[in-house]
């Protein structure tokens, strides 16, 4: 039976042909592209060109969020199908393979191979003629059970359950196993391992990589907008809704390669189409790698492309885009989008009142309005505009606000960004709120202003825009001059930059004052400390793991076989070690996937591999306080991390480098964001990395949080307790034997230490003198001393007794964030630890 053109399995080809293009042919997949808009029929299909790209990239849709990752979707698929345990294995390891043979990390071609083991029967020879539509209306429904999704609920007011949907997608349809793969993939919002699959060789852990496998060349989405029609690449660089700009095209008789139409359809200046209601594409920022480099980016090589360059604050928040508009006798309509083309208008409803206020509207008594923004508009000088404004599109970073005081005695200003999602809308008398900074202006009163030069923009954006003190500010922003030469003005830059990274703002965005809105040529540049090398946020963590990442693992082309993620971690107990009451115990932070190359992936994952580095596979499927048998710590998992492939038998020691932290929920840590590795230390050990004090104490600094005069640290006991860490774990290392005795063929693998302290009379062991290598003399433990009865863990027993500091003197820091010659925090007091052995620290 013939397939039809307008069917999903037709489109399912297009995926399969654009998986087969040669690596070296750069045009092949343009051209298979094309065949394609030729195969389809005339008259199109209604909105037949809004199904394709929603389908052939799903990743670019803000429309759909199905909140189903693999391993949710691979039980919800067995579900569907009825596999028994043993045809479901291949679904729930479908990224499993450490060592030997792995797998491509792709679910779709495990549904594809389960499909075609189990489901003989669909060999019937039938083609699916399932439409494109009706698969996309399917997956709307599908996608409307997620509260992230905007689908409309007037389409689907009531869906069917997730097993009623998929069971229509997966088997009513009767598609065929590689229709199935295809389709699995869309709903994880990821066709890249089918549009470039693996060769047989990026499998295998012994050549994955040591060959470089380069990639099928992509289809670009700006490239598919060309082809489908010439005019869609030009509406979509003003509007960002591409469901809009492809239903604007299909209305003007356009789409599939851009056939003949009326005159009168050709869009002369799409400019003038903008409006509100509707998001503007928002530009990207090139990246400046240093004061040259990002002058010569604006400016050009010989600095004529401007003679006057603003560096605006760039704000640590969310982008939004704020849309404005009222018909005569109403009142006016918000929305909002944010940065990745979502509309956040009921998301963000608190700080509707801010942007009515901001723009001189009165605020209607409906919205939520904070009790001092009222107390505020009455002291700020009125603005010289005397008519009310109609419509207008704005742009602003969103930041929370304290109006009391912001941790360690800072006082009221704008916090970090993690806080915004501690805002409620619905306490007015919360002493958090959202604070509006105010960058650039769109639209004005009917009149789009993206062709206007940005010095124009900041001018109008200056004459509407109302500044509330606690509440909403346009961006700062200082010039730079060109005219009196290059030299001098990098100096002005670098002046400016270094004032940016004393008040620990997140960077500058460097704007010509003649470019328009996202300008070829005219592009705006970000500076940030972490862009440059040598000036990020850098420590030295312990790495107690290594596992697979998905995304890193497509970019390196390899498969589950290889290590690609390294799980940094802090030492949560050096003084209870140091005591010998516990042995270490580690809590991992984050993943670091980026900063080692081919090469050095390779050399770790051969040391790995041939026990240069012992490790052992993590088989425990719990994911919080462990006692691994064999290894001599404990580690704590977060609940949102995937648990580590290996673990290794001593933690190793390196240097990350990141752009700032960022508090973790429901820990007392911070994270480092964006890591990277600058170097993996394989020649020192993990007594040399920050224990969880120092590395609290660096992000503290780092923050500016904590004064520069280290006041609080004590310089007595940092030689004493890093010397005793590393004396005790060297002396374990020359006598052989353990802090606590974990040996494998033991039921009981580790002591839990309850909430109460132990007797000081009782010791735990036994000490004896042993040498030290550096002829100091040290005690350590002997596995034949008093022997505590075995004890089992009970629901809710607490195991460690943690308390923390309400505030820290304020402290600044250089960027470098390793162990200093002054000392560590002093000790924090001991309290609870939460149920079945978790770290659980709030906040400072």
């Amino acid at each position: 039976m013939q397939v039809q053109p307008d069917s999903f399995e037709h489109f399912v080809r297009l995926i399969y042909n654009l998986g087969q293009t040669r690596p070296d042919a750069h045009t092949q997949s343009k051209d298979r592209f094309k065949a394609f808009l030729r195969s389809l029929p005339c008259p199109l299909p209604r909105r037949y060109g809004t199904h394709l790209f929603r389908l052939l990239f799903p990743h670019f849709m803000p429309r759909r969020r199905y909140q189903m990752k693999e391993t949710v979707l691979a039980r919800k698929f067995c579900d569907v199908m009825r596999l028994n345990e043993v045809q479901a294995g291949s679904l729930y390891g479908w990224n499993e393979g450490v060592g030997g043979r792995g797998t491509s990390g792709c679910l779709g071609e495990e549904v594809e191979r389960v499909i075609r083991n189990v489901m003989s029967i669909r060999a019937t020879g039938k083609v699916s003629n399932v439409s494109l539509a009706e698969i996309d209306n399917l997956l709307d429904e599908l996608a409307s059970h997620s509260p992230f999704s905007q689908v409309g609920d007037a389409q689907h007011p009531s869906p069917r359950s997730q097993t009623d949907i998929l069971y229509d997608l997966f088997i009513r349809s009767n598609l065929s196993p590689y229709a199935c793969s295809v389709l699995t993939q869309i709903i994880l919002t990821d066709l890249r391992p089918l549009l470039s699959p693996l060769p047989p060789e990026a499998l295998n852990f012994t050549t994955a990589l040591l060959v470089e496998h380069k990639a099928v060349p992509q289809l670009d989405i700006f490239e598919a907008l060309e082809l489908w029609d010439w005019e869609a690449r030009l509406l979509h660089k003003v509007w960002g809704n591409l469901d809009v700009v492809l239903d604007e095209i299909e209305s003007r008789g356009g789409g599939a390669g851009g056939r003949q139409r009326p005159a009168l359809g050709l869009i002369s200046n799409p400019v003038d189409l903008v409006r509100p209601g509707i998001n503007v594409e928002i530009p990207k920022c090139e990246k400046g790698r240093s004061i040259h480099s990002a002058l010569k980016m604006i400016a050009g090589p010989s600095g004529d492309r401007t003679k006057k360059i603003w560096a605006e604050t760039k704000y640590d928040g969310i982008r939004v885009q704020i849309h404005v508009w009222s018909e005569p006798d109403d009142r006016p309509q918000i929305r909002l989008f944010s940065k990745s083309k979502r509309d956040s208008t009921m998301d963000r409803l608190a700080c509707h009142s801010i942007i009515m206020a901001s723009l001189d509207y009165d605020i209607h008594s409906e919205l939520p309005c904070h009790p001092e923004l009222l107390q505020r508009i009455n002291t700020i000088p009125k603005l010289s505009r005397s008519d009310k404004i109609r419509s207008i599109i704005l742009e602003a970073e969103l930041l929370p606000y304290n109006e009391t005081c912001r941790g360690q005695g800072r006082g009221p200003g704008i916090e970090e960004f993690w806080n915004l999602s501690r805002i409620r809308s619905n306490d007015h008398s919360h002493h958090r709120h959202y604070y509006l900074a105010f960058f650039d202006i769109l639209y004005l009163d009917g009149v789009p202003l993206l062709k206007h030069p940005y010095a124009t923009r900041r001018q109008r954006l200056e004459e509407v825009v109302h500044a509330i003190p606690g509440f909403s500010q346009l961006a700062e922003r200082y010039p730079i001059d060109l005219s009196q030469g290059n030299e001098v003005a990098k100096q002005q830059l670098a002046t400016i930059f270094a004032a940016s990274n004393g008040r620990i703002e997140e960077g500058l965005v460097l704007k010509a004052s003649e470019s328009p809105y996202n300008d070829s040529r005219l592009r705006w540049v970000k500076l940030k400390r972490d862009y440059i090398p040598g000036m990020g946020d850098c420590v030295d963590l312990a790495i107690i793991g290594m596992g697979w990442d998905r995304d890193r693992a497509r970019e390196l082309r390899v498969g589950t076989s290889v290590l690609t993620s390294l799980y940094a971690a802090v030492l949560t107990n050096p003084e209870e070690v140091l005591s010998r009451q516990q042995v270490p115990h580690f809590e991992v932070l984050f993943t670091v996937s980026y900063g080692l190359n081919r090469d050095q992936l390779e050399r770790v994952n051969r040391d790995v591999e041939l026990g240069k580095i012992p490790s052992r596979h993590w088989r425990n499927g719990g994911r919080y306080c462990q006692s691994i048998p064999g290894m001599s710590y404990r580690l704590t998992l977060r609940h949102d991390s995937p648990p580590p492939s290996v673990v290794f038998n001593q933690p190793l020691n390196a240097e990350l480098m990141g752009a700032g932290f960022q508090k973790l929920p429901e820990s007392r840590y911070h994270a480092l964001r964006w890591p990277r590795v600058e170097k993996l230390h394989l020649d020192r050990s993990w007594t040399e990395a920050l224990s969880g004090l120092e590395y609290l104490a660096a992000c503290l600094k780092a923050l500016g949080h904590m004064d520069r005069d280290n006041t609080i640290f004590a310089a007595q006991r940092q030689a004493g307790l890093e010397a005793s860490l590393t004396r005790v774990v060297c002396a374990h290392h020359l006598s052989g034997t353990d802090i606590v005795d974990l040996s494998p063929f033991k039921p009981r693998t580790a002591l839990v230490i309850k909430s109460e302290s132990p007797s000081p009379r009782k010791p735990l062991r036994a000490t004896k003198s042993l040498p030290d290598p550096k002829g100091h003399k040290h005690t350590a433990q002997q596995t034949t001393t008093t022997k505590r009865p075995e004890h089992s863990p009970s629901k809710g027993e607490r195991v460690l007794k943690i308390s923390r500091r309400r505030s820290f003197p304020r402290v600044h820091t250089s960027r470098r964030l390793t162990k200093t010659s002054s000392g560590l925090l002093p000790a924090l007091d001991i309290s609870t630890a939460p149920r079945s052995g978790t770290l659980d620290w709030t906040g400072l």
